[in-house]
Formats: structure tokens, C-alpha cells, sequence
């Protein structure tokens, strides 16, 4: 990866040098979201502290980004974001509706007062602060054209 400063390259391995102690990701509302776990995950952390973990789905890869490292809160909308990376046009239901390749903010195309409610602590439900990122607006698609990367 040409434009990351990787310090350490941790693979999908159990070390804990790559993402947080307890390897928890939180809701924004402090319950416990999924744990980073050594085999679905690809972990990288570069120079400046940002964690990185990747995760390959069918169709599409989601991105974790813990952007204070092995700092706290490890909360979604907080320290942590979500990207999906898609080659192709993506849909899945109540999640992504998205028809041109690149790495977008996860929960591109819901609705207007999911993205609202998301962003509070007081959120409750499976986006919990998952999508604050998406609070600037609708269809945010970080690298336009993915093929220029790969």
C-alpha cells in the first residue's frame, strides 16, 4: 500500500500490537458491537498510531479505522469509522445502495433521520454511531474511482 506509512503489519494474527487490548468495538452508546477477531480480520498500524483492520466480504470489504490507536473510547463515531470498499455497483438491503466502485462511508443511501439519530448517544439499534460519518450528507464515496488504486 503505497500511500500508508505502515509500522506494523500484523496480518490476521492474534497480536494485540494491532488493534486495541480487548479488541472490542463499541456502539456509541457503550454497548459491545463485535470484536476484532484474529482470522476475519487483516490489522495494520501506521506510523502516526491509526489502527487499521480489514474485513472481506462477499462483494465488498469494510474498513475499521481507530483513529487515536490504542487510545479509548474505541466507539464507534468517536475514535472509530467504517468504510465499505466495493469494486462493482453494491446493494444490501437497508444498508447500501450503491451503483459506482470506491471506498464509500459505511451505510451510504439511509435515510435522513437514521443518519440524525445515529449520531447520539442516546442511539439505540444496529447503527449506533456506525454511520456519524455519513451526518455530512448523503453518498459519500471517499475514492471515486477504485480502479485507479488497485
Amino acid at each position: 500500500m503505497p500511500y500508508l506509512n505502515i509500522t506494523e503489519n500484523c496480518g490476521d494474527t492474534a497480536s494485540r500490537e494491532c488493534w486495541n487490548d480487548d479488541s472490542i468495538i463499541y456502539y456509541l452508546n457503550g454497548d459491545i458491537h463485535l470484536r476484532i477477531e484474529e482470522s476475519e480480520y487483516y490489522k495494520l498500524k501506521l506510523s502516526d498510531g491509526v489502527l487499521l483492520a480489514f474485513q472481506r466480504q462477499p462483494g465488498h470489504a469494510h474498513f475499521y479505522i481507530d483513529t487515536n490507536g490504542k487510545g479509548r473510547s474505541n466507539a464507534y463515531g468517536k475514535d472509530i469509522f467504517l468504510l465499505t470498499l466495493i469494486k462493482g455497483s453494491f446493494i444490501e438491503k437497508n444498508i447500501h445502495d450503491i451503483s459506482h466502485p470506491g471506498l464509500w462511508v459505511y451505510g451510504t443511501s439511509l435515510s435522513d433521520e437514521l443518519y440524525k439519530s445515529d449520531c447520539k448517544v442516546s442511539c439505540r439499534g444496529m447503527f449506533c454511531g456506525v454511520i456519524c460519518l455519513q451526518i455530512t450528507g448523503k453518498y459519500q464515496r471517499i475514492i471515486p474511482d477504485i480502479n485507479r488504486v488497485f
